[in-house]
């Protein structure tokens, strides 16, 4: 009898006009890698640094507390002096307990002066929950924060034999193309790229690592 040519459950062709490959995978096959993706997101990303400061002066009377921290150079071109910060007390740092913290203004009744890099920010305080020369934490946002930013999961993250970063990408069904991405920060379950594929592109979250090794003959 004649039997039918053997049907490969992955094929891999070239994308004409690019160095990038074409994997596509036969029903089965995939439904046997159970691959799963998850879209690239954007999002708002704030990202902070904390420093250590000094509550330097309270009112009663208006239940402000003035905090002072003191950058260096390099600190000061690093982060946001101009925009809202978050005062953490140094024991335990609950979310719960920050306080969201106003840059000073030049309007305000204290004295406030110090050599380049003093920074000073003014906190609610009408439970008076703060006392001068208290030590606290200071939360200020990064240079560059707040910028909207593309976001995959993490275990969409390859990397090659070189250490370059790659996600596969699923533009049609069964269809894979593996893609370069630049990584901005790794935070937690989330990558936060410099570069990637557009916002809502379908990524591979499970079963990359075989689309890797398919792509490559690894293990024929």
């Amino acid at each position: 009898s004649i039997q039918a040519p053997k049907t490969e459950p992955v094929s891999v062709a070239k994308i004409e006009g690019t160095d990038q490959m074409r994997l596509t995978l036969q029903a089965d096959a995939a439904k046997r890698l159970d691959i799963t993706t998850a879209p690239v997101r954007e999002e708002t990303i704030v990202q902070t640094r904390q420093f250590g400061g000094e509550v330097i002066a309270v009112t009663a009377d208006t239940g402000v507390a003035i905090v002072q921290v003191n950058l260096t150079e390099n600190d000061v071109k690093s982060v946001q002096r101009d925009v809202p910060a978050f005062v953490l007390p140094l024991s335990g740092g609950s979310k719960t307990a920050r306080v969201q913290a106003q840059p000073a203004t030049t309007t305000s009744p204290f004295r406030l002066s110090g050599p380049f890099g003093t920074t000073f920010y003014e906190i609610s305080n009408t439970d008076m929950a703060f006392v001068p020369q208290q030590l606290v934490f200071v939360e200020i946002p990064l240079a560059g924060s707040g910028e909207t930013r593309k976001i995959i999961p993490y275990a969409a993250l390859l990397y090659d034999p070189t250490g370059k970063t790659w996600v596969y990408t699923n533009p049609t069904e069964l269809v894979f193309v593996r893609q370069p991405i630049l990584i901005e920060t790794i935070a937690g379950d989330d990558v936060i790229l410099g570069d990637g594929p557009p916002t809502g592109t379908s990524v591979v979250t499970v079963g990359a690592a075989e689309l890797y090794g398919a792509e490559f003959g690894v293990g024929k």
